[in-house]
C-alpha cells in the first residue's frame, strides 16, 4: 500500500522509505544503495500506476512473463524463459530542473529489460522419456515383487 512503516526503514539517515506498490521489488539494498528496482518487463502484472507513469509500454504475457516448464515425474526443467526489467527510482529534487514537475511519489523509470530462454533439445527429450518409462516400469515390478514376497512368507 506504499505506507511508511518504521520497521521497513532502510536508510536511517533519511528516515524515510516508500514501499513500492505491487509488481515492483526494491533492490537498492542489494545494489549498494543505488535507487534500483526490478519488475517484469513493461510492468507486466504490476500496479497500473507504473504503466500510466511511463509512455510506450505495452505489457504482453506471451512476451514478458517468466516461466519454467518441468517434466512431471523427474522435475527436470524443460523450457525456461527468464525475463526481468531493471528500473531506476527517480525522486523529485528541487535542485534538479528536470524533476521539479514530478509528483511527490517516486518515478520507476525502466532502464532495460532482458530475456533469456532455454529449452531441452529433442535428443534429451528422448532420453528423458526413456528414463521416465524405465523408472515407472521398475517401480511397477518392484511393487509386484514386494507383494509376491509378502504372500510367499
Amino acid at each position: 500500500d506504499g505506507a511508511i512503516k518504521a520497521e521497513n526503514i532502510i536508510n536511517p539517515l533519511r528516515n524515510t522509505r516508500t514501499c513500492p506498490a505491487n509488481g515492483v521489488l526494491n533492490v537498492s539494498v542489494c545494489t549498494m544503495g543505488s535507487p534500483t528496482a526490478i519488475s517484469f518487463p513493461h510492468f507486466l502484472y504490476a500496479d497500473n500506476n507504473y504503466l500510466q507513469s511511463v509512455d510506450g509500454l505495452t505489457p504482453r504475457p506471451v512476451d514478458h512473463s517468466f516461466y519454467m516448464d518441468f517434466e512431471d515425474h523427474l522435475g527436470v526443467p524443460l523450457n525456461v524463459a527468464a525475463r526481468l526489467q531493471v528500473n531506476i527510482v527517480v525522486e523529485k529534487n528541487q535542485n534538479l530542473d528536470f524533476s521539479r514537475n514530478f509528483s511527490d511519489k517516486p518515478l520507476y523509470f525502466p532502464q532495460f529489460w532482458f530475456s533469456t530462454t532455454a529449452a531441452v533439445g529433442d535428443d534429451m527429450i528422448q532420453q528423458l522419456n526413456f528414463l521416465t518409462i524405465h523408472i515407472n516400469n521398475r517401480q511397477k515390478y518392484k511393487a509386484v515383487e514386494m507383494n509376491s514376497t509378502h504372500f510367499s512368507t
